[in-house]
């Protein structure tokens, strides 16, 4: 029987991708763009494919060019945006003259 905080209990969680010990003796997933992760579900230490590690926070974020649209994967952003919160929705443009939202030249 497995003991609370029960080194070799954390370790079988660690055994499976996407994982972690609650606490409560029990294995719970990680967030969706974890591919591991520690003592809570946004904890990532390793993302999955299309994110990458956030250095300021235990997170993953997806890269330049990209959005998290809430699934496993990064969707792209619009062509003309360096960065975007939606596929419409820029908040940096790849020109440093255009404009966002919709990095149109003004």
């Amino acid at each position: 029987m497995w003991e609370k905080g029960n080194a070799k209990c954390q370790q079988s969680c660690k055994k499976w991708p996407k994982k972690f010990d609650n606490g409560n003796q029990k294995c719970e997933k990680c967030d969706y763009n974890c591919k591991r992760c520690e003592n809570s579900a946004e904890n990532c230490t390793k993302c999955v494919r299309g994110f990458k590690r956030n250095n300021k926070f235990p997170d993953c974020a997806c890269k330049k060019g990209y959005f998290d649209n809430g699934v496993k994967h990064c969707k792209a952003c619009n062509s003309q945006c360096k960065t975007c919160s939606d596929k419409k929705t820029c908040d940096s443009c790849l020109r440093p003259f255009l404009r966002p939202p919709y990095c149109l030249s003004s």
